[in-house]
């Protein structure tokens, strides 16, 4: 079983926001994702993880949360969401991060684990 990491580590200004894409690097499915919310966000950095199908321009979808026009924010802890969520090669992953904080930066780390799909051959098919 072959597997790669598409990591993000962002430190956003203060009143500010950041989109940030990566390319996917193998056809296969997101097994688990890690966010990272430092103490301190309380509710004020809003994170979405979302998947462009195809790259730039292509069909959106929200992978965390799973609505693409909804956020996640939280404080002070590290959820790691079990997965099954199909992706190929040169589909892009964007993560975006608001923070709404007017007092202070705030770094957010998340971590993909992408499990390369695998063929089984089938007895008697080409």
């Amino acid at each position: 079983m072959s597997t790669r990491t598409v990591d993000f580590r962002e430190t956003v200004p203060l009143a500010q926001g950041v989109e940030v894409r990566k390319v996917c690097p193998i056809t296969g499915y997101v097994a688990f994702v890690a966010m990272h919310f430092p103490p301190g966000t309380s509710g004020l950095v809003l994170v979405q993880l979302v998947h462009e199908k195809g790259g730039p321009g292509g069909a959106k979808t929200g992978i965390l949360p799973t609505d693409a026009d909804s956020s996640l924010a939280l404080d002070d802890t590290t959820p790691i969401f079990n997965l099954h969520f199909p992706v190929s090669l040169g589909d892009y992953f964007f993560l975006r991060i608001l923070n709404t904080d007017a007092g202070n930066p705030h770094t957010i780390s998340v971590d993909m684990i992408i499990i390369a799909e695998v063929k089984v051959p089938i007895l008697g098919e080409n």
